[in-house]
This record gives structure tokens, sequence and C-alpha cells, in this order.
């Protein structure tokens, strides 16, 4: 077995496992990489296998690295309101404050139809005829005329009505309350969102500028190899570094883009939204 093992280590057919990615493991994993072993990375952080595996995809020799830099990259534009303008906007544009208006009209219609139903008043008849009677002998009787006065009140159709219209204007009232409530937390809603998304357009600016320094140090790394005063370990730990830096300014970009979709569709701007790819 031991030879064995001798065999896979010089002829570098051995897979590595290495338990741990911190400050010990993951230079320790570089290294064997650097030297042609296979390397497995053992880690409960979640969070941190799969930054590394997206970094090594990137920065290991065999990617091809001009079709990752083809790619699209996507970049959302899109003018946000200001706070003081949030409620005027969501009144005369937001499409969920227009179909509480159309609820209400609804319900108004419903109640309008029920208030011109008045079973309540009662329905008079007025009829007069004439009648005549004749036999064989064409011999007639005038019987003359007569009239009658008929007064119709229908008590059931009465109580029903009234308690249909009742509860028509019941409806409106509900109607009415939820668009305001409806309206009021939209509108905290969307003044909410507007402060979040410039906390997050500040975090994003803050991680891409960090991101960008990273770049620099890494290429400042490639400098000193090529000029023989760095290591290949230094060089491998300086892409991670920046590939970490560089996927958490996207992952803030995301957040931040998305916060500003959420506002535009609320206030129905999609006409605002310019979206860039390249």
């Amino acid at each position: 077995m031991k030879n064995q093992l001798l065999e896979k280590l010089e002829s570098k057919s051995a897979v590595i496992g290495i338990v741990g990615l911190g400050y010990v493991g993951l230079p320790l994993m570089l290294r064997y990489i650097e030297a042609g072993y296979k390397v497995l990375g053992i880690d409960i952080d979640q969070e941190k296998v799969d930054q590394l595996n997206n970094a090594l995809r990137t920065y290991i020799p065999s990617i091809n690295k001009e079709k990752l830099s083809s790619l699209p990259k996507t970049r959302i534009e899109y003018p946000l309101p200001q706070k003081s303008k949030i409620e005027k906007k969501y009144f005369k544009q937001s499409r969920s404050y227009k179909l509480s208006e159309f609820s209400v009209k609804s319900a108004q219609g419903w109640k309008n139809v029920a208030d011109w139903n008045r079973s309540w008043i009662p329905t008079v008849y007025w009829t007069a005829g004439y009648s005549q009677t004749g036999n064989y002998e064409n011999q007639t009787n005038d019987n003359g005329f007569s009239t009658s006065l008929i007064f119709s009140f229908n008590l059931f159709d009465g109580f029903y009505t009234s308690a249909r219209r009742q509860q028509s204007k019941i409806g409106v009232q509900a109607a009415k309350a939820k668009k305001a409530s409806e309206a009021q937390k939209k509108i905290l809603f969307l003044k909410h969102s507007l402060m979040q998304t410039r906390v997050k357009k500040a975090e994003f600016q803050v991680k891409l500028s960090k991101s960008r320094k990273k770049e620099l140090r890494y290429k400042d790394i490639q400098r000193k190899v090529r000029q023989g005063v760095g290591s290949k370990l230094d060089l491998s730990a300086g892409a991670l570094d920046f590939v970490k830096s560089k996927f958490e300014a996207l992952e803030s970009m995301k957040k931040y883009q998305q916060s500003m979709l959420d506002i535009a569709v609320e206030l129905n701007e999609w006409n605002k939204v310019v979206i860039h790819e390249n």
C-alpha cells in the first residue's frame, strides 16, 4: 500500500483531500494545485465553497477566459423618484391604486341599482271596462261601464330590497376603506423601498471600489511574478481574493437593481427603465 501511494504521488494521480479551507488549508490547497495534483477541498461553510468553486473555474488555466469575458453583462438604469413626489406618483400612475378605484366604482354601481328598486312604494292600478250582451233575435241589453281600483303592496319584496340596499351601502364603505388602507400601505412600502434602494446603491459602490482595489493588487502581483520577485502562491491567493470581491460586488449590484425594479413596477414606470447589455 505504501508503494502504491508513493507511485500515485510521483505520477500525480493521487487525489489530495484537505479539510478546512481557511488561512492554512486554502494556501495548501493552491500549492497542491500548482504542483499538478487533483485536490478535494472540504469545508462546512457552503458560501465559502461556492465562492472558491467560482474563483477556480475562472482562474485555472484550463478555462477559456475569452468565453467567460464574452458573456453578456446587464446594467439597469432607472431614475429614482423624489421622496416628496412618491405619493403623487402613486395616486396618478399606480395600477394597484387604479384597480382599487375600479372596485369602489363597481360597489357604487351595485348600490345605485339597489337604490332605484323601491318595493316599499305601493302600486295602484285603475281599470275601466264596457260590456254589452245580446241574444239570437239581435236584441241587446246594455250593461254600461264598469271601473275598478287595484292597490298592490308586496311586504316581502320590501324587506328584501331594503336589506339589499343596506348590503350595497356596506359594500361601498368596505371598498373605500380597503382602497385607503392599501394606498397607505403602498406609499409606506414605496418610501421604505426608496430608502433601502439608496442604501443598497451605496453598499454596491463600496464593494465595487474594494473590488477594483483588489484587482489592482492582483495585477501588481502578476507584475511581480513576471519580474521574478513574486510567487505563484501569492498570485493564486490574490486571484481568489479578487474574484471573491468581484462576486460580492455583483451580488450587491443585483440587489440594488432588483430594488429599483420593484419601485418602477409599483409606480408603473417601465418606460423609464433602461437595460444595457454588453
